[in-house]
């Protein structure tokens, strides 16, 4: 339980940061006239992340998904 709310003060802490350094970045490229310079960064950012993401499935670092249960979509 301790280590649950140690890891989502972390995140929370993480993402603030992520979006105050964002906000900033925006306002300060707006004001230099370079307005897509911070998009095309969180694109690459994006593109860098799912890039890692796939490097870890394909070397096996990434456990397989859990099994739902159900085989068939439920009938309506």
């Amino acid at each position: 339980m301790r280590i649950s709310r140690l890891y989502n003060t972390v995140c929370g802490i993480g993402i603030t940061a992520g979006n105050l350094l964002t906000g900033a970045a925006l306002d300060a490229a707006g004001a230099s006239g370079a307005a897509a310079l911070p998009w095309l960064s969180l694109a690459a950012l994006g593109a860098l992340c799912a890039a890692a993401v796939r490097w870890l499935h394909r070397s096996g670092r990434l456990p397989d998904p859990v099994p739902t249960g159900r085989a068939e979509p439920a009938a309506a």
